[in-house]
Order: C-alpha cells, then sequence, then structure tokens
C-alpha cells in the first residue's frame, strides 16, 4: 500500500508529517541496512533516506559490532566534518542523538522534545522516552547535518 506524506514545510518537519511506524520494530542486526534488518547507524540511514531525502554514508564492513571502538572511533571521526553539534534545547525532528552506553557509540533520532526513535542490540528499533530512567542521563551530544 502506497502512503502518502502530510503536506509539511521544511521548517515544520514534525513526527506527525510522517508515518513513522515503519521504523518501528525493525529487527536488530550489526551492519543491517535495510528494513529487514539494521543496527543504529542502520537505522539512522534508512530514516534520513526515506523520510528526508538524505543518503548517508553506510560505512558497510568498517567496524564489526557495537565493541569495535576502533571501526565506530573512524567512523565518528570520518563524520565530524558532516555534521554540527548543536544543544538539545535547539534539536529538531531528524537531528541525531550520541548516546552513551557501555562502549559511547550508540545513535538515535530526535523525534520531539520527549522521544527519540533507535535500534539496539537485543531489542527491535522503536520510539522511547527521551526521559526514561535508561536514556535521560545518556545524551552525549545532539547533531544535525551541515548543509
Amino acid at each position: 500500500m502506497l502512503r502518502q506524506r502530510k503536506t509539511c514545510s521544511t521548517q515544520q518537519l514534525r513526527p506527525d508529517c510522517f508515518d513513522l511506524s515503519r521504523f518501528v520494530g525493525i529487527p536488530f542486526k550489526i551492519g543491517g541496512r535495510d528494513f529487514s534488518g539494521c543496527d543504529c547507524w542502520g537505522l539512522v540511514c534508512l530514516f534520513y533516506e526515506n523520510i528526508l531525502n538524505v543518503k548517508l554514508d553506510p560505512y558497510e564492513g568498517c567496524y564489526v559490532d557495537a565493541e569495535d571502538l576502533e571501526g565506530i572511533g573512524k567512523i565518528l571521526e570520518w563524520e565530524q566534518k558532516n555534521w554540527r553539534k548543536i544543544c538539545l534545547q535547539s534539536a529538531q525532528f531528524g537531528d541525531v542523538l550520541l548516546l552513551s552506553t557501555r562502549f559511547v557509540c550508540h545513535v538515535g533520532i530526535f523525534l520531539d522534545r520527549a522521544r527519540m526513535l533507535h535500534s539496539a542490540p537485543g531489542k527491535d528499533s522503536c520510539i522511547e522516552r527521551l526521559s526514561s530512567a535508561i536514556w535521560a542521563s545518556r545524551i552525549v551530544g545532539v547533531y544535525r547535518l551541515a548543509s
């Protein structure tokens, strides 16, 4: 079934402008980059391509798993030129959250002041509250794609 977007100007991008349900329930798969399975960066790539019409580098094969700090560190270094850090209070729909986990290498997508979309090992992609006990203190930074 073909789904249509609600009409929103680029200054008004909001979660209610899009059907985000297809991004919820995607199985976690390290290195995955499609709707059959993806990791946290894969979900960001899917979201940007399908919602924001922006193709991000998928970095396929650049890291082995979430514990591959060397591989993920290189990606973070390469991506610094493409993103600018902003404060959480200025975050907008589609900005990328950098979150601390055991390895400080998790990303999610800012939806609104209360929620994020992300994919983590051991669970399918989901929308979670930013204020939850798990995530409230783990936001390391918020990043916006440089134009």
